[in-house]
C-alpha cells in the first residue's frame, strides 16, 4: 500500500487515512486518475471552488497565479489539493467530504460518490 507515502505533515485536523487495504487502493486509484492530464481542468476548477470558500483576501492572492494543481491525498473523509503558483510557491487545499465535518465515510463506494458528487457541484 502506498498509504504510508502520502506525507503525514500538514493533513487536516478531521483527516483519517484509509483503514483497509481496498479502501486505500480505490484512494489510489481516483488519486491517479485525477492526476491525468486531462483532468487538470477539473481539478483546476475543484481547486478555485474551494477557494471561492476561503477568505475573499486569501482566494485573491491566489486565484489569479495557479499555474498547478494537482491531488495529494484522498481518504475516506475528504481530500488534499497541491496548489501551485506560477512563481513556484505550493499551498495545500484541504477539502472535506460530505458536511464539512470531515466524517468517516465508511466504504469504498460512499468515496467514490463523495467525488464524482464534488466534481457535479463545479459543473465542469
Amino acid at each position: 500500500s502506498s498509504s504510508s507515502s502520502n506525507s503525514s505533515n500538514n493533513m487536516p485536523e478531521w483527516w483519517i487515512y484509509p483503514r483497509l487495504s481496498e479502501e486505500a487502493d480505490e484512494c489510489d486509484m481516483i488519486r491517479n486518475l485525477m492526476n491525468e492530464q486531462d483532468m487538470q481542468d477539473v481539478v483546476q476548477a475543484l481547486a478555485s471552488y474551494a477557494l471561492k470558500k476561503t477568505d475573499v483576501r486569501f482566494r485573491w492572492k491566489w486565484e489569479h497565479v495557479i499555474s498547478s494543481t494537482y491531488v495529494r491525498a484522498i481518504g475516506p473523509a475528504g481530500m488534499v489539493l497541491s496548489v501551485e503558483a506560477g512563481d513556484g510557491v505550493a499551498m495545500d487545499l484541504p477539502i472535506s467530504f460530505g458536511s464539512g465535518t470531515g466524517e468517516f465515510k465508511d466504504s469504498i463506494s460512499s468515496i467514490r460518490s463523495e467525488v464524482l458528487d464534488m466534481m457535479a457541484v463545479i459543473n465542469v
